[in-house]
């Protein structure tokens, strides 16, 4: 699927002929996308500047923070790991793990050094 972020932080997909754009009018959680991030199973996860996290899986929206689901609305990062876990962050708030069913949070109380994550990723010992 191809979805790109243009004209000022709008998300859009392009269909080979024209550009489709979507908004809250279509069920995404903010207008003002900061990152996209395809998972092993096509999904789009959707990390927004007000709204939180929306994941895309191809006809619809599922928005996580407006649902009261997640903390933080500025979220970011996103990084799939061998075992097919979501992880992101979310600013002020650390970072996340979404094992498919659960969203688990992880912050300074956790051990992290700051709870504004810059980026995420996993090394070539699996550690995240």
């Amino acid at each position: 699927m191809k979805l790109i972020v243009n004209d000022g932080c709008r998300i859009s997909k392009f269909n080979g002929n024209e550009f489709e754009f979507f908004t809250t009018k279509n069920g995404l959680t903010d207008n003002n996308v900061t990152d996209l991030y395809e998972d092993s199973q096509g999904n789009i996860w959707i990390g927004t500047f007000y709204g939180g996290v929306s994941k895309y899986e191809g006809k619809t929206f599922t928005n996580f923070t407006k649902e009261g689901i997640i903390e933080g609305i500025e979220t970011y990062n996103f990084c799939e790991d061998d075992k097919g876990n979501i992880w992101f962050s979310a600013k002020n708030h650390g970072v996340y793990r979404y094992d498919g069913k659960e969203f688990t949070q992880f912050t300074m109380e956790d051990g992290l050094a700051t709870n504004t994550i810059q980026s995420i990723f996993q090394d070539k010992k699996g550690q995240i």
